[in-house]
């Protein structure tokens, strides 16, 4: 509104002082210009803060869009509720995530392991795990890694990665971790990088050597989408869970997400060998409790995740501490027997039934002196399940067959893998061998296992042996040699179903390019993949990418899909069904039943009641509580 009280007088904008002086009867070219410009400030005010959260964005990182507004950002109602009433008595009724719910995709069948051999539990067909170890939630990314690397989507988008490893022919995921990183926040992982298509996806997944290149457009389309609004395609992982809160919640979604794509999860507590949590065998326990409750809880678990999580309990455990663990108690050091044992005991009697576990063994002597300790029989770190008394008093190894003759009796020995380590000179340092002594070796320490089982006297039973770590630059002709022996003995390359392998699976050290000593799957700067090492797989461990036969692969995803969702109506029912029908009940553990082996209890542990800690101890015949009350 514009006023004039004289001739001459000032010309007001309301809320204004006078700026200027015109003639009441003209309309100056001086007072077009100074109008305009007042528009126009008026509309850069508005434009700038309908911007904001756009700029926000692309400065730090935060989301914006369909589902992701500032309001609902700040608001004190932030996240998505659950309705979580088919899972445990001990889990919440209703969830809250800070992320959209997942699509349930079409998860692969759940895993049975029997006599040695893993099956799926839908149609009894032969399992192969082929995976590789993605780390990033035991290092502070709080996420996997590499994320951060930029340039191409096809590179350093999540999806685009997962979809890739797909296509390659690879149906597991490892995820290392470490208690302290779920309990920290992670760190923030979107970043711009160039918009790319599923086609270019697929080409990133395709051998640049294979001609004529197949075509990239007729690969069949993600098990799970997430969609990304136009305005921030120039940005990667603007989906991923906010770092605001503690890195579990990533990891949870994380394990949604991959299981929904199809894979199969091995969660891998992978401590720095200065971390002494397993030194504490009643801590170490209730993390692994804590954490696997948190997964037992999450509102698909019944239906879709169960069965496709493995739980690697403990990574290297030869190298932690300053003396390392060893299979039996070392003076104030526990043994990896009353580790394991009570660990998965306590899992048992929350879930029952419900987890499937790894273990990895250890190389080191009975020794109490660190140096003497070391490994003497020449295997990789986390391999080491000798059971051969000639062999064990050869090299002074520490004696497993305390766990294992106390594992036949627990309700859980059919759903227990071993996961050795199989590393070449240049990352375990053991002198290089032929290709036989290689193989006889690994059969004298987990081989046996799988092929004859391990015998108490009273029973025999085989078990299930994954390779949990493998991996190298495969430069050297001394690594070359290791994989080619492993390779001839497990013959995964040539049956390639795994039929007459003591392997039930292998899980390559790493996709990530940061991994010192092996590298990864990807150049240095992660945006293309070294197919030397992927031919390498492929030749040899039986690894079968989409290329190889386009037709096949789709034909296999489809009938995976229709497989999921013919069997998801039973999941369901079956999820609902076997709702916990106790009252809620907070999980605590307060006390947990300690397995000792070869020491008596005290008196104080024997009358201890329920909830509190007390020792079980083991001396021919183990006795464990019926029940364990863990409510104080």
């Amino acid at each position: 509104m514009v006023t004039s009280g004289v001739a001459e007088g000032p010309v007001r904008l309301i809320g204004c002082a006078p700026i200027y002086k015109i003639p009441q009867t003209r309309w100056t070219t001086r007072l077009t210009v100074q109008m305009t410009m007042y528009v126009l400030f008026i509309g850069m005010s508005m434009a700038a803060g309908g911007l904001m959260p756009w700029l926000l964005e692309l400065f730090h990182g935060w989301k914006v869009g369909a589902g992701n507004s500032l309001y609902k950002m700040y608001s004190q109602d932030q996240g998505y509720i659950y309705d979580n009433s088919n899972t445990y008595a001990f889990c919440p009724k209703q969830i809250r995530f800070s992320y959209d719910p997942l699509q349930r995709g079409y998860p692969a069948a759940p895993l049975a392991p029997k006599n040695g051999r893993l099956y799926d539990a839908w149609y009894h067909k032969k399992v192969v795990l082929k995976g590789v170890s993605w780390f990033g939630f035991n290092n502070k990314q709080g996420m996997v890694d590499g994320l951060w690397a930029g340039g191409s989507s096809a590179a350093t988008d999540f999806q685009a990665v997962v979809y890739e490893l797909k296509l390659l022919g690879f149906n597991t995921v490892r995820l290392p971790f470490t208690f302290d990183m779920l309990k920290s926040r992670g760190l923030n992982q979107v970043q711009k990088c160039t918009s790319s298509t599923k086609s270019s996806w697929a080409k990133r997944a395709t051998d640049p050597d294979i001609q004529p290149q197949p075509e990239y457009a007729g690969v069949p389309n993600p098990p799970v989408y997430l969609d990304v609004p136009v305005t921030s395609r120039h940005l990667c992982n603007t989906y991923l869970p906010s770092n605001n809160t503690a890195s579990i919640e990533r990891l949870m979604w994380t394990v949604q997400n991959l299981v929904a794509n199809g894979f199969y999860v091995v969660l891998d507590y992978h401590p720095d060998p200065t971390d002494t949590l397993a030194l504490d065998v009643e801590t170490f326990a209730r993390a692994w409790t804590y954490t696997w409750a948190a997964v037992a809880c999450l509102p698909n678990f019944a239906s879709d995740i169960r069965g496709r999580l493995l739980l690697d309990l403990l990574n290297e455990p030869d190298k932690i501490g300053t003396a390392g663990l060893g299979w039996t108690r070392s003076g104030t050091v526990p043994g990896l027997d009353e580790l394991y044992l009570t660990t998965m005991d306590t899992i048992e009697s929350i879930t029952p039934n419900d987890a499937l576990f790894m273990v990895q063994g250890s190389v080191l002597s009975q020794a109490t002196d660190r140096g003497a300790r070391d490994n003497k029989f020449g295997l990789s770190a986390g391999d080491g399940f000798v059971t051969n008394t000639a062999t064990m008093s050869k090299y002074d190894l520490t004696d497993p067959r305390g766990f294992f003759n106390e594992l036949l009796k627990r309700p859980y020995k059919n759903r227990l893998l071993l996961a050795p380590h199989l590393y070449g000179p240049s990352v375990s340092g053991v002198a290089a061998a032929a290709a036989f002594d290689v193989a006889a070796k690994v059969d004298s320490s987990w081989g046996v296992l799988a092929t004859d089982g391990y015998c108490n006297g009273n029973e025999c039973m085989r078990l299930p042996v994954v390779a949990g770590e493998m991996g190298s630059q495969l430069q050297t002709q001394d690594d070359l040699a290791y994989y080619d022996g492993i390779a001839q003995y497990v013959q995964l390359g040539i049956a390639g179903d795994g039929s007459e392998s003591p392997l039930v699976g292998w899980i390559w050290w790493a996709y990530n390019a940061n991994s010192a000593g092996t590298g990864g799957l990807t150049t240095d700067d992660w945006q293309d993949l070294l197919w030397p090492k992927i031919r390498y797989l492929v030749d040899y461990y039986g690894l079968k990418p989409w290329y190889e036969n386009p037709a096949a692969f789709i034909k296999n995803i489809e009938a995976e899909k229709n497989d999921a969702l013919m069997a998801r109506a039973a999941a369901d029912a079956a999820a609902h069904s076997a709702a916990g029908a106790a009252d809620q009940s907070p999980l605590n553990l307060t006390g947990l039943p300690v397995v000792r082996f070869g020491a008596k209890p005290s008196a104080d542990a024997a009358a201890a009641g329920a909830g509190a800690a007390a020792d079980t101890t083991v001396g021919g015949q183990l006795e464990v509580p019926a029940t364990v009350e863990y409510i104080p």
